[in-house]
């Protein structure tokens, strides 16, 4: 399949996963995720290197959004809880998950380590995705399920980082560029952007971010580390210069969810082979039912003592037990280095899409619909 080929079913599934979206109510990057998997194995659609990179830079932008989305001020009191919650949701399904993977499935150590971050990350695309199309992400519920994922996301980044490390200039190029983007983004977007460029200001400012995630994104392909959390973090510090700049914040999550988001989020899709997962069934539901209810076990008490109400608590382990961004990514980095075959890598994809799609589905159709929420202020 040509280029143009695959960019038109890409946009075709984006398209009808927008009007299935309105239609039945349900969130749009799991229909793009389902879309995505249910035409990649009808016929045979498989991703090339321009999807993989538009994807990659789609991953990080929605990262980089949902750092964006905190509002400092007011989670000021809260971090020690989110830490708290962000721990267990990370600590409990990594450790159960490499568990079963190795004692139970018979998978070797360092897979096994690979299906414990997969099980133990939580989707930042997806709960920001969702947050956003439900216009809750401002909202103080909506705060505290992002601190708790980027609380969570701190402990599958070490994970990734001590499975995949291989200590080599690659890695200290990444990482001194992460540094430097995040103390340096605020600055730059203020006196620079702000100040020399006038009315071109709004532009420019984007262009200033989306350069210094695909760096990121450059060198974390060559040091083999996702640049997912140097992307949350980089939307963290910048969070004061958007909330500053509302026109120019809309505009950059208006381009992040019409172009690169549903390539993310289709691009993971295509990459799932069905019928391997399908001949790893029990693996599967082995694996899904380990992540969600060790989730479960080590979210729900922790959330229930900080936010009281039955309802928060519930959406709270329903956001936290989704998957996708880091899963994927270490899934594939995993099978590329040769840590896992491809049916190991099927059975991981196969729960990540799942927990993409699943808690997802719950949180809306059977939390978030029953009652108005809290509603975004801009909304």
């Amino acid at each position: 399949m040509s280029a143009l080929a695959l960019a038109a079913v890409v946009a075709g599934i984006a398209l009808a996963a927008g009007l299935v979206s309105a239609r039945l109510g349900i969130s749009v990057a799991a229909v793009e995720l389902v879309g995505g998997v249910a035409v990649g194995n009808a016929i045979g659609v498989e991703p090339q290197e321009w999807l993989t990179v538009v994807a990659g830079l789609g991953g990080l932008l929605l990262s980089f959004l949902a750092g964006a989305q905190l509002d400092r001020k007011r989670l000021s009191g809260e971090w020690r809880s989110a830490a708290f919650i962000g721990l267990l949701s990370f600590g409990l399904p990594f450790l159960a998950g490499s568990a079963i993977a190795h004692w139970v499935l018979g998978w070797e150590e360092r897979a096994s380590l690979v299906a414990g971050v997969v099980l133990s990350e939580t989707g930042i695309a997806v709960v920001f995705a969702l947050l956003v199309e439900e216009s809750i992400s401002d909202s103080a519920i909506g705060q505290r399920v992002l601190a708790a994922t980027l609380a969570t996301s701190f402990g599958t980044a070490v994970a990734v980082s001590v499975v995949f490390f291989a200590p080599d200039l690659d890695i200290v190029l990444f990482t001194v560029a992460a540094i430097i983007a995040i103390a340096a983004m605020p600055r730059l977007s203020a006196r620079f952007v702000e100040g020399a460029l006038g009315r071109a200001a709004s532009a420019n400012a984007a262009r200033l971010a989306l350069g210094a995630l695909i760096l990121l994104l450059w060198l974390g392909e060559r040091s083999n580390e996702p640049a997912i959390l140097p992307a949350f973090l980089l939307g963290i510090v910048m969070a004061d210069h958007f909330r500053a700049n509302p026109v120019e914040a809309k505009r950059f999550r208006t381009l992040t969810f019409a172009v690169f988001a549903p390539a993310f989020f289709v691009g993971i899709g295509l990459a799932l082979d069905l019928s391997a997962a399908s001949g790893a069934l029990g693996a599967v539901l082995l694996l899904l039912a380990v992540k969600l209810v060790s989730k479960a076990v080590g979210v729900g008490p922790a959330a229930r003592r900080v936010l009281r109400a039955n309802r928060e608590t519930s959406l709270m382990v329903l956001m936290l037990s989704t998957g996708l961004t880091f899963g994927a990514i270490a899934a594939i980095e995993a099978h590329d280095q040769g840590f896992v075959d491809s049916e190991q890598l099927s059975v991981l994809l196969a729960v990540v899409a799942a927990t993409a799609v699943v808690p997802t589905l719950v949180a809306q159709r059977g939390i978030i619909a029953r009652a108005p929420w809290p509603r975004d202020a801009e909304d």
